[in-house]
This record gives structure tokens, C-alpha cells and sequence, in this order.
């Protein structure tokens, strides 16, 4: 990234990559990956995921009434109500039984939103920790380049427009080195007559992958 002597390179590359973890690894696109996901098993598997999805509604349903015939059969006893809660216990247990073998197909495994946030999180903080060089395959698909003009040093990010567009400007202090993340203005770092070091966060939308 940056090569420009008279800049700390390290913290170029720190607040580089932890901006680019915070739009890659973005919770705020996960119910939009969960759809796309389904599409994407729908068509390779259309019958099976239908199946899949049914027999999740039809769990939820056996639920609902088995708990609901419960609460009546705590009041009332009767041999037509103890049958019908066996049949739908059945009937639930059945279905869970195929929903699991279903989702035990390597091609048909459910991805929910929990499952990819988690993910997002474990991921996103080893992204935030690891060196540069663990991270290069990301750098070389997301960082378009890193611009270092007299105080001034940009990070332009190359995203797909359904991402967020960012370029990502820091201006930097040579004499102390100090570094700041000013998307909130609060956070700069260092007394205000020394920090020159800050950020602004601005959208572009003419470079994308």
C-alpha cells in the first residue's frame, strides 16, 4: 500500500483494512445474502427447496396448534382431543425427521441470518487483527489503490454497486504520526492544534468489481 517514507505506512494500512472489514463484512447486507442464497438453491434444486421451505412452515404450524390444544386439553379432557394431539405430535415429529435429512444434503443446506452473523463477526475481527500479508487476496480485490498527496492520503475502495461506494480520506499529521477515524469528528486523536490526522467519508460510484 502506502511507500511514501515521510508516512507511517502501518497506520495507513490499519485504518485501510479496518474500514474495508467494516464495509465487506457489513450485517446490514446479510438479510439480502440470505435471499440471494435461497435463489441460488432454488434454481439448482427448485422441488427439494420448495419441499424444505413447506415442510419449515408446516413444523411451525404443528407447533402452534399442538401448543394451543394443550392449553385446552388442561381444561377439558376428552379421548377426540388426546387423538388429534397424538396425530399432530406425529405428524411434527415426521416432518422434522425429513426437514433434517433435507438440510443434511450438502446442496440443499440452509443458511440463516444468525448462522451469517456470527460468521460475519468471527470473521470481520480476524480480518481487524490479522497483518497485511494475511490479508492480500482482500486487498487485491477491494483496495483499488492508496493516493498519498502532500498531507493528504486516499484509499479508494473498489466495490460492487450494491455495496456501499466509498472512498475513504484521511489526512495526515507527518510531525506526530497520530491517526483518526473522523466519519465522527469526536474521534480524533491528540490535542486539536497537533491532529491533522483525521477522516471524512464520502461515496463514489464510478469504481466497482
Amino acid at each position: 500500500m502506502c511507500v511514501n517514507k515521510e508516512v507511517r505506512r502501518e497506520y495507513i494500512e490499519t485504518i485501510a483494512l479496518r474500514k474495508l472489514a467494516e464495509i465487506v463484512y457489513d450485517e446490514a447486507f446479510i438479510s439480502q445474502l440470505v435471499k440471494v442464497y435461497l435463489n441460488y438453491q432454488l434454481g439448482k434444486n427448485a422441488e427439494l427447496v420448495k419441499r424444505r421451505e413447506d415442510l419449515k412452515e408446516n413444523i411451525i404450524q404443528f407447533s402452534k396448534e399442538i401448543d394451543n390444544l394443550l392449553i385446552l386439553a388442561s381444561k377439558v379432557s376428552s379421548e377426540a382431543l388426546e387423538n388429534k394431539l397424538t396425530e399432530l405430535e406425529h405428524l411434527k415429529i415426521q416432518s422434522e425427521a425429513e426437514f433434517q435429512r433435507l438440510c443434511n444434503n450438502n446442496n440443499l443446506k440452509e443458511v440463516t441470518e444468525d448462522m451469517l452473523k456470527d460468521s460475519f463477526r468471527i470473521v470481520k475481527q480476524l480480518f481487524e487483527t490479522s497483518d497485511i500479508r494475511s490479508c492480500k487476496k482482500l486487498i487485491e480485490l477491494y483496495v483499488e489503490k492508496v493516493v498519498i498527496y502532500r498531507d493528504e492520503a486516499i484509499v479508494l475502495y473498489r466495490l460492487h454497486p450494491d455495496m456501499v461506494h466509498s472512498c475513504y480520506e484521511i489526512l495526515l499529521n507527518r510531525s506526530s504520526g497520530t491517526l483518526a477515524d473522523t466519519t465522527n469528528p469526536n474521534d480524533c486523536v491528540g490535542e486539536p492544534n497537533e491532529v491533522v490526522l483525521c477522516g471524512s467519508k464520502r461515496y463514489s460510484f464510478t469504481s466497482t468489481i
